[in-house]
């Protein structure tokens, strides 16, 4: 199976203000193809999560070849819930 993207957070937790509930997450991805591709972040819910609590800024984009991007993703909730944030191929533009 080829690898396209290499996914690094800048924390693999995150407690959120009492008063807010809200929070953000930046993720490196980089584009390991070695060519221009297009591609989507999807947030995956694990058990009780909701994908609806997340948002990912411009989850579509164009990786130039080699390149990498600054991803954020926001999220709204008041526990504790896992999810993962993958990087698919879209397609070559």
């Amino acid at each position: 199976m080829a690898t396209w993207f290499g996914i690094t957070a800048t924390a693999t937790d995150q407690t959120l203000p009492a008063d807010s509930r809200s929070g953000q997450q930046v993720y490196t991805v980089t584009n390991e193809s070695g060519a221009v591709i297009r591609g989507d972040g999807l947030i995956v819910p694990d058990g009780e999560t909701k994908v609806e609590w997340f948002t990912i800024a411009q989850p579509s984009r164009v990786y130039s070849a080699d390149g990498s991007e600054q991803v954020a993703e926001s999220n709204e909730t008041n526990n504790e819930y896992t999810y993962t944030v993958p990087f698919v191929l879209q397609s070559f533009p």
